[in-house]
Order: structure tokens, then sequence, then C-alpha cells
């Protein structure tokens, strides 16, 4: 995901042989066909639902692993990777963890097996040599924090449309909160281990169980966008 920097702070533009890189193959789609089936496609973005309510089926460690392997796999500014992920399996931890949500969505969040606590990295910029080497001069500018908070804020809010996907993508269900009282969660030693970083979403994992909601309105094509 590209990112425009400021007048003055320029990146170098050689090209990625001259900085020592070697590329890797790019495997190009000649067909230009999409990617998934209709098939599939319904079943990735049509289907699937926000899940309220969860059976007692167990989330394994591998599908986590699995989950966080794709997620990172998404573009970011950088390759910066801000997205910082805490597994609430226990059942002191889920505890702690429903006394910072709104009461209204409590019953989700205990139902699930999994809770994933979702945060930004407000340090992301020190690891620039491990996932930008060939940018690493970019790391000063990132020192300031007005530079550094929201590009990383916004990158692990990209990186958390990833992680839905892929969710619904291995067959899971997802059921994303926002009521939750972030600043306080972000202050808890046992949650959040003292990490410096900002809890922004929580998305309770499993497999859904109905009733759902009818699903509300979509905004037509016409009315959101534009071409110029």
């Amino acid at each position: 995901m590209p990112h425009t920097r400021r007048k003055g702070k320029n990146v170098s533009s050689r090209s990625a042989a001259d900085r020592g890189i070697e590329p890797e193959p790019y495997l190009a789609n000649p067909s230009r066909q999409s990617r998934l089936s209709r098939e599939q496609r319904e079943a990735l973005y049509e289907l699937p639902r926000t899940s309220y309510q969860f059976s007692d089926d167990p989330v394994t460690e591998e599908q986590l692993h699995e989950i966080y392997r794709l997620t990172a796999l998404g573009p970011t500014a950088y390759n910066n990777q801000p997205l910082r992920i805490t597994w609430v399996r226990s059942k002191s931890a889920k505890e702690r963890l429903l006394g910072y949500l709104h009461e209204s969505n409590r019953d989700a969040a205990a139902s699930a097996p999994v809770n994933a606590v979702l945060g930004y990295d407000k340090n992301w910029q020190k690891r620039f040599a491990e996932f930008a080497p060939h940018a690493v001069a970019a790391q000063e500018f990132f020192e300031a924090e007005e530079e550094r908070i929201p590009l990383g804020r916004l990158n692990a809010q990209v990186q958390a449309g990833y992680f839905i996907t892929v969710v619904r993508a291995l067959g899971l269900d997802a059921g994303p909160i926002t009521g939750v009282d972030f600043e306080a969660l972000a202050a808890d030693p046992v949650l959040l281990g003292g990490a410096d970083q900002q809890p922004f979403l929580v998305v309770n994992l499993g497999y859904g169980l109905g009733p759902y909601r009818a699903r509300g309105l979509r905004f037509d094509f016409e009315d959101v966008t534009r071409t110029v």
C-alpha cells in the first residue's frame, strides 16, 4: 500500500535490484478471469453474517495460526504490519474482557470460543529494519508520534478487514464489536500484559448459530461512488 511522504522526506526511488533486493517472481493472472468462482464469492461475501451466538465447537490453535498467516499477507504501508492480536481463550481472561464490553455485547462474546482483541502497535516503526530493510531511512520520519500513530492505526484497521475476510474464508464466523471501553482495556495488565498497543476492535470467533437478523440495506453503486 503506497504512502505519500511529506516534502523533504524522500525515500530512495532506486529499483529493488539497485538496492540489492532479489525480486520474487510474480505469477500474474493472464486469463484476467476472477480468481474465485461465483459460488466461492457468494460463500465468502454474500452468505456469511455477523454472528451473535456461537456453538461449543472449538477453534483450534492451527486455525488461529492460519488466520494470522493469511491476514499478514495483505498489503500495508511500507509492509509495516502494525496489527497486534490477543486471543482470549481462558475462562478467567474472558471474564476480564467481558467487564470492558457494553452490556449488550456480553452474551455474544461469552458464547464465542475465542475472542480476538485487535490493536495497533504504537511503536511499530521500531522494526523497520525487519519489515522494510529497503526503506529503513524512513524510520526516522516516523519516530514523531504525530506521523507514527495515524499511519499505524490506519494500517491496523485495514488489516482488521483482511482478518474478518480470512476468518470467513476458513469456514469460521465473526462477530466484530466496537462497544468496548478501549482505553480501560488498553491498561489491563493481564489481557494486554503492559504491551504498548492500543486496542480498537474485539472480534468474536467460532461457528455461528442462528437466528440471524435480516441483512441491512447496502447502498447502491451510484449512491456512494463517482468516476472522474
